[in-house]
């Protein structure tokens, strides 16, 4: 998936961060359940996942602000899944946050990736001197019926 493309469609059900959240180093994501049958209104929850596993999904940053006072900091993500919500294995590649000197470019970017297990997170990866992010995350399941 190109890392620009913003798959839709995006509800706020499937919101895995909040809005602005704040980050000045590498953190783990916050999972977010497709087994859950409060997730169900959203297409993706209850019994067994609502057909989920299986199916690509789109996780999208929303960079808002992100530090390069430096010069040096760097953001890159990548989403993992776990069976348990313990254990955790990264399927997707990684993406950065476009910087060039003092610039880092403030837009939304896309993780791709087959979903194979009930819970799913996004893993930022903050480096340099003085990284700080301000961002949030939803993520979209490609090829569900809307209702």
């Amino acid at each position: 998936m190109n890392k620009y493309f913003v798959p839709t469609p995006l509800d706020e059900a499937t919101r895995m961060e909040p809005l602005g959240s704040t980050i000045t180093s590498s953190v783990n994501g916050i999972p977010f359940d497709f087994g859950a049958p409060s997730n169900a209104g959203a297409g993706v929850g209850a019994a067994p996942f609502s057909g989920g596993i299986g199916r690509p999904i789109g996780v999208v940053v929303n960079a808002r602000i992100a530090s390069r006072v430096n010069s040096n900091e760097t953001y890159t993500f990548h989403v993992e899944e776990s069976a348990d919500g313990s254990t955790w294995t990264t399927i997707s590649a990684p993406i950065s946050v476009d910087v060039s000197g003092t610039v880092a470019t403030e837009r939304p970017y896309s993780v791709g990736a087959f979903l194979s297990q009930q819970f799913v997170r996004l893993q930022p990866v903050l480096g340099g001197t003085s990284p700080m992010l301000v961002y949030d995350v939803l993520l979209t399941v490609q090829g569900f019926p809307r209702a």
